[in-house]
């Protein structure tokens, strides 16, 4: 396990709106990011949202080199005002498909990203591509097509996905699948008919499709930045264990994937 600076709390213990899905996500991605072997030099994260993932490993890695991609202005304004002037944190307004030259990183981060892509297979080797041999990717996205909702139109997504098309689609571009968790259980399952009332509601205010839902998707935690100040990692202790007794069953709202680029 890798060395956590003792000023660098847990990923759970900073994060700008802790939604439940977003914190149950995020208890599993604290783990993985344990997983990685060694002190990695440099990452990727694609579609970083409020960028509680990015400021937490440039606090966790002091010497780590950030890139950081959003196609949504908002997002990256936002990280702007986060990361300050932090020379180690490269932001761009740009696509991560159209990233050119020689730079290959240790990592790549693209959570809740490929299911808002049209071409999932060109971003999967994209990420191929940008990574050194031996690189890891850290990826999540939503699970199954007959969980698609109001969530989903509202967020912008093109697709869910399914366990055994997602493990093939990892393996068809070269990657070996080191874990492969499923998330959100019992907290989501529970959530689920509050969570497409409150997103049908929303979707009919404020009816966004396509790009424009992507981009907001991103950023826009309104709701959940309420509970801010709630003592939300000791509240979902009990939540998060229960997650991890479940995670290798297909049973959650979304899978978490800890792959290696193959050598």
């Amino acid at each position: 396990m890798n060395m956590t600076p003792q000023n660098c709390r847990s990923l759970l213990e900073s994060l700008a709106a802790p939604a439940p899905r977003y914190l149950m996500r995020i208890a599993l991605l604290d783990q993985m990011i344990d997983m990685i072997p060694g002190t990695p030099e440099s990452f990727l994260e694609i579609g970083p949202g409020m960028g509680d993932v990015s400021l937490y490993l440039t606090n966790r890695y002091t010497d780590i080199q950030a890139t950081i991609t959003d196609i949504s202005e908002t997002s990256i304004e936002t990280l702007r005002s986060r990361f300050g002037d932090n020379p180690r944190a490269t932001l761009a307004v740009s696509d991560f498909n159209n990233i050119t030259g020689s730079a290959r990183f240790d990592l790549i981060i693209a959570c809740e990203v490929f299911e808002h892509l049209d071409d999932d297979n060109a971003a999967f080797q994209s990420v191929f591509r940008l990574l050194k041999p031996g690189g890891h990717f850290i990826f999540s996205v939503p699970a199954f097509m007959k969980k698609w909702g109001p969530a989903d139109k509202y967020a912008g997504h093109v697709r869910r996905y399914e366990q055994q098309e997602l493990r093939q689609q990892f393996q068809d571009n070269g990657f070996d699948i080191r874990e492969f968790w499923s998330y959100g259980f019992p907290v989501t399952n529970f959530l689920s008919p509050v969570s497409k009332l409150y997103y049908y509601v929303q979707q009919r205010r404020t009816p966004l499709a396509g790009k424009d839902a992507t981009q907001r998707s991103g950023t826009e935690r309104s709701a959940a930045k309420k509970v801010r100040k709630l003592p939300y990692v000791l509240l979902m202790k009990p939540f998060f264990l229960v997650q991890d007794l479940t995670r290798k069953f297909n049973i959650g709202d979304g899978y978490i994937v800890l792959a290696r680029k193959s050598s």
